[in-house]
């Protein structure tokens, strides 16, 4: 019996589809649905999410959403901790 992964269920559908690919820019999954800064909902969700833990997190500086130079996909946050945290 196969493994039933994503791959065998698009290749079900889609017999021609050739293997599983990423996006040449950020080596993605372009299947997955995720937030884009190039589309005006998903930027405005992720200046959401920034200004939410900012508020939520007192011990967070910054935060900067990292994404994609090419597509636009948002790849991970990376956050500045004040110096409290660490005393």
């Amino acid at each position: 019996m196969d493994i039933f992964d994503r791959d065998y269920f698009k290749k079900k559908k889609n017999p021609k589809a050739g293997a599983h690919k990423y996006t040449e820019c950020c080596d993605q999954d372009p299947d997955t649905k995720i937030l884009n800064k190039n589309n005006k909902e998903d930027l405005e969700q992720i200046e959401n999410h920034c200004e939410k833990h900012l508020l939520d997190y007192s011990e967070v500086e910054t935060i900067q959403p990292i994404c994609c130079k090419v597509c636009g996909r948002l790849i991970e946050y990376n956050i500045t901790l004040n110096e409290k945290t660490w005393k």
